[in-house]
C-alpha cells in the first residue's frame, strides 16, 4: 500500500510532504524537533491538523481542509510503534500480542495461536506467560513490535523505536527489523545513521519542519546537499569554485602541519569510539576528522583551535 502524507501544522512549524512506495521503507532523518514525529502523528490520525491530507493506497483517510473525510486511527490500515512500548501492564505478554487479532474478530484461541507465531518470529517465545510489567526495556520493545505486526498492518510507522534501548538491545532489534520490514510499507523516523543504512530503501531529511532533501539511501548519505544532512551522515561538505560539492568521510581527512592543506577552526569535538572527531569549519564548508586523542597535540582538541587539514586526492565530486 502506498502512503502519502501532506501536513501543514503551523503551531509546530511543520510544512512537509512524505511519499512511500508499496513495500518499501523510508528513513525519515532529522534532529529532535525537526518535525518527524508530527508527520507520523498526522499519518496515524493521532494529530488532526487543520491543513493535512493522508492517502493510504487509493483511499484518502484524512482531508482536514474541508472536514468531509476523516478516518479514525483504529480504522486506518497502519500501526504506529514508538520508543514507548505502551504494553498493557495488567496482561501477559501473549495476551498483549493477541489483542490486535482479537480486535479483528478472531477467537481467543486463534488470536493466541497467531500471537505465539509473532513472538517466535521476534525471538520472544519464552516471554509469552510473563506479565508485561516484568519485562526489561529490550524485551518490552520486542513484544511491542510483535504486537504491532500481529495487527497485520499494511503500513508500519516506527517513531524512534530504538532510541530508548541500550546498544546491544538496539542492535538485536535492528537486525530483526531487517527481516520483518520486507514487503511492508514502512517509515522509520530516526536520527541514527545506522537505522537508515540498514533498514531504508530511501531517505528523506527533515530540517526545521520541512523536507530538505530526499532520494535513494546511498545517494542521500554519500552525496548530501546540505550541511545538516552531511553531518547526519557523518561527513563533511565542501563547496568548490566550479559549483560542485564533495562530502569527504572522516577517514579521508588528515590534520596537517605548516602551510599544508586548508586552514580551519575546530567548531565541535565529539567522542567517537576510541577516537575523537573534530568538526572543522573551513572557507569552503565543513570537514570531519578523526584523531587519536593520545597522540595529537591536546591544544587542537578544543573548540576554536586553529588547525590545517588535507583531504585525500580523488575525493568524489558531484553536482550541487
Amino acid at each position: 500500500m502506498r502512503l502519502e502524507v501532506a501536513a501543514r501544522v503551523p503551531e509546530r512549524g511543520v510544512d512537509a510532504r512524505l511519499g512511500v512506495e508499496p513495500g518499501s521503507t523510508v528513513a525519515l532523518l532529522g534532529p529532535n524537533g525537526s518535525g518527524k514525529s508530527t508527520l507520523l502523528a498526522v499519518a496515524a490520525g493521532l494529530l488532526r491538523a487543520p491543513d493535512a491530507t493522508v492517502t493510504l493506497g487509493e483511499e484518502r483517510a484524512t482531508v482536514c481542509q474541508d472536514g468531509r473525510t476523516w478516518l479514525p486511527p483504529h480504522r486506518r490500515p497502519l500501526t504506529l510503534l514508538t520508543q514507548d512500548p505502551a504494553l498493557f501492564a495488567g496482561m501477559s505478554v501473549l495476551d498483549n500480542v493477541a489483542f490486535g487479532p482479537r480486535a479483528r474478530g478472531l477467537s481467543r484461541r486463534a488470536a493466541r495461536e497467531q500471537a505465539r507465531g509473532w513472538l517466535e518470529r521476534v525471538g520472544a517465545s519464552s516471554l509469552a506467560d510473563k506479565p508485561a510489567h516484568a519485562l526489561s526495556g529490550g524485551q518490552a520493545q520486542r513484544v511491542a513490535l510483535a504486537r504491532a505486526l500481529a495487527t497485520q498492518p499494511q503500513v508500519l510507522l516506527l517513531d524512534e523505536p530504538l532510541s530508548a534501548l541500550d546498544v546491544e538491545a538496539a542492535g538485536a532489534m535492528r537486525t530483526l527489523l531487517v527481516d520483518v520490514l520486507r514487503n511492508v510499507t514502512a517509515v522509520i523516523a530516526t536520527h541514527d545513521l545506522l537505522d537508515a543504512a540498514m533498514l531504508a530503501d530511501d531517505v528523506m531529511v527533515m530540517h526545521e519542519g520541512t523536507l530538505a532533501e530526499s532520494g535513494p539511501r546511498a545517494q542521500v548519505l554519500t552525496r548530501p546537499r546540505h550541511d545538516f544532512t552531511a553531518r547526519l551522515a557523518g561527513r563533511g561538505l565542501l563547496r568548490h569554485a566550479d559549483g560542485t560539492l564533495s562530502a569527504p568521510r572522516p577517514g579521508q581527512v588528515r590534520l596537517a602541519s605548516g602551510d599544508e592543506g586548508l586552514a580551519g577552526t575546530v567548531a565541535r569535538v565529539e567522542a567517537h569510539g576510541e577516537s575523537v572527531r573534530l568538526w572543522i569549519d573551513v572557507e569552503q564548508g565543513t570537514l570531519a576528522c578523526d584523531v587519536d586523542p593520545v597522540t595529537v597535540d591536546p591544544r587542537l582538541l578544543g573548540r576554536g583551535a586553529a588547525v590545517r587539514c588535507t583531504v585525500a586526492a580523488g575525493t568524489d565530486r558531484y553536482a550541487a
